[in-house]
């Protein structure tokens, strides 16, 4: 699999946060951001934490292939990691309705599907608001 965070996001673990970050940098199919968000997986897999971070503001279309990908794939290994722990999941996006409609529906299907995880999402368009939120959880 080609390494698609080169040019196309960013995956770093903030240790003061405890916290694993996705952040995007540039718009990409669904098959990439797929990749980009199994690659993510991987690494969030490796980490002892329950905390994630996804800048998104970049992305201005979520195809549906990718919504489906992330509440039937991605969303229930990430649960799976965290082994009953609470998931805590901050999404930075922009302020487009679509984008804002599709993770709407992301985290409708994602609770809806995994009712007996504890998990906690939140979306916002300001990145400190995010991360003020995220440091609130502890």
């Amino acid at each position: 699999m080609k390494d698609l965070t080169k040019d196309h996001a960013e995956i770093v673990y903030d240790e003061n946060l405890k916290t694993l970050k996705l952040i995007y940098k540039s718009q990409i199919s669904a098959d990439e951001f797929i990749q980009v968000n199994q690659q993510f997986i991987d690494v969030f897999k490796s980490l002892d934490t329950n905390k994630i971070f996804v800048d998104a503001r970049v992305i201005k279309v979520v195809p549906v292939k990718s919504q489906q990908w992330i509440v039937q794939h991605m969303m229930p290994e990430l649960i799976k990691h965290v082994n009953g722990n609470k998931l805590y999941h901050v999404q930075i996006l922009n302020k487009d309705a679509f984008v804002q409609y599709a993770a709407k529906s992301i985290k409708s299907q994602t609770e809806k599907n995994n009712q007996e995880s504890p998990m906690e999402i939140a979306a916002f368009t300001d990145e400190q608001e995010g991360i003020d939120w995220l440091v609130s959880q502890n």
